[in-house]
C-alpha cells in the first residue's frame, strides 16, 4: 500500500490543469510532518481534493517502514496464515471476477504490502509481481510468500512495455502525487484490453459532510471527526466523477464500478466510535454516497472512451451502478 510522494510547489489541479484552487480545511494538528500547515484543497473547476504542500519524500518513506505503520489494524489477517475473512474474501471475488474476463498470465499489484493478495492470485495460477517502497513489506513479501516483489517506485521497475495482463491498486491509487505521470506508466505496461482493479477512498460520502456540519459549527475548533477522514498518508481524495475522468483521461474504460464501506475493524477506533460509524453506514448504503470506490476497467485504444448507458446514468443522475463481483 506505500507509494512514494514528493513535492509539488505549484496549486495547480492533477485532474484538470485549474489554478482555480481554494482552501477547503487547515488543520491546527500534525499530520505527517511537524508542521501546522496542513492543507486540504479542492479545485473548483472539476472538484479533485488534494493535499498541499505534499509531505517531503523522505518523511513518507519513514512512516512506510517503521513496525508501527505495519501494525496498524489494516494489516491485520494480511500476513502468512490469513485467514476466509474480510479482505481476504474480496480479494477472491475480485479475482473470480477477473478471471471470468482473462486468462491467468502476469498480474502485478501496485503498493502490493505485505503480499496477500499476490500470495491468493499466485495460488490460482497467476503469474504475481508486486511494487512497493516499503523494504519492510517487500522482505516480508519475499521471504514469506515467495513473491516476485520490486522495492521502489513502479517507474524505477522499468517493465517492459505490454507486460502484464491484469494490474491492481488497493488502497494506493491516494497514495501518489502525480497522478497523471503514474497512469500513463501504467496504461504503457498493461497489454491492449488488459484490466486495471483499483480500491480507492470516496470523498464523497455522508460521514464527510457531517464531519464538514461540525467542523464549520464549531468556527473550526473541533475538527478530530473531519481531520479522521483525511488520511495523513494519503495525496489526493477522489469522487466516483472525479476518478472516471482521470481514467477516462488515460484512455482506461471502465467496466463496472461500485461502492462499499470501509471496514470497521481496519480502522482502529473505539468501540463507540465503531457503532456510530454502523449506524452512518446505514444511511450511506441508502443514499449511495459510501466510502469506499471499487473500479473494474480496460485499457482503450481508442481516443474515444466508450460509455455504457449505465455508467450514464450513474453519474448524471447519481443511482447505484449493481455490481456482479463485490456483493460479500
Amino acid at each position: 500500500m506505500a507509494v512514494r510522494t514528493s513535492i509539488n510547489e505549484k496549486q495547480i489541479c492533477e485532474l484538470c490543469n485549474s489554478q482555480a484552487i481554494r482552501l477547503l480545511y487547515q488543520f491546527d494538528s500534525k499530520r505527517i510532518i511537524d508542521s501546522k500547515d496542513n492543507r486540504i484543497m479542492r479545485c473548483q473547476n472539476c472538484g479533485l481534493v488534494f493535499i498541499y504542500p505534499v509531505p517531503p519524500e523522505k518523511d513518507i518513506e519513514k512512516i512506510y517502514s517503521t513496525p508501527k505503520y505495519h501494525n496498524l489494524p489494516y494489516f491485520d489477517n494480511c500476513k502468512a496464515g490469513y485467514k476466509d475473512k474480510g479482505q481476504i474474501l474480496l480479494y477472491k471475488k475480485v479475482l473470480d471476477e477477473i478471471e471470468s474476463r482473462i486468462e491467468k498470465t502476469k498480474i502485478l499489484d501496485i503498493g502490493c504490502g505485505t503480499g496477500a493478495f499476490l500470495d491468493i492470485a499466485k495460488k490460482r495460477g497467476w503469474e504475481s509481481f508486486g511494487v512497493d517502497i516499503s523494504k519492510r513489506a517487500c522482505d516480508y513479501a519475499k521471504e514469506d510468500f515467495n513473491i516476485n516483489v520490486f522495492n521502489g517506485e513502479l517507474y524505477e521497475a522499468n517493465f517492459p512495455d505490454k507486460y502484464f495482463n491484469v494490474i491492481t491498486l488497493w488502497d494506493a491509487l491516494e497514495h501518489i502525487p502525480h497522478t497523471s505521470r503514474f497512469l500513463k506508466e501504467v496504461h504503457r505496461i498493461l497489454k491492449d484490453d488488459g484490466l486495471l482493479f483499483l480500491e480507492t477512498i470516496n470523498v464523497d460520502t455522508l460521514i464527510n459532510r457531517i464531519g464538514d456540519i461540525i467542523y464549520k459549527a464549531s468556527f473550526r475548533k473541533i475538527e478530530y471527526p473531519i481531520r479522521m477522514l483525511y488520511g495523513p498518508h494519503h495525496i489526493y481524495y477522489f469522487t466516483p466523477f472525479t476518478l472516471k475522468r482521470f481514467l477516462e483521461k488515460f484512455k482506461f474504460n471502465i467496466l463496472e464500478m461500485h461502492q462499499d464501506e470501509y471496514k470497521i475493524n481496519k480502522i482502529g477506533v473505539s468501540w463507540p466510535i465503531q457503532m456510530a460509524l454502523s449506524i452512518i453506514y446505514l444511511f450511506q448504503k441508502i443514499v449511495k454516497k459510501q466510502t469506499v470506490i471499487l473500479v473494474l476497467a480496460e485499457k482503450n485504444l481508442s481516443e474515444n472512451i466508450k460509455n455504457s448507458p449505465n455508467l450514464i446514468k450513474y453519474f448524471l443522475h447519481g443511482e447505484h451502478l449493481p455490481s456482479t463481483f463485490l456483493d460479500i
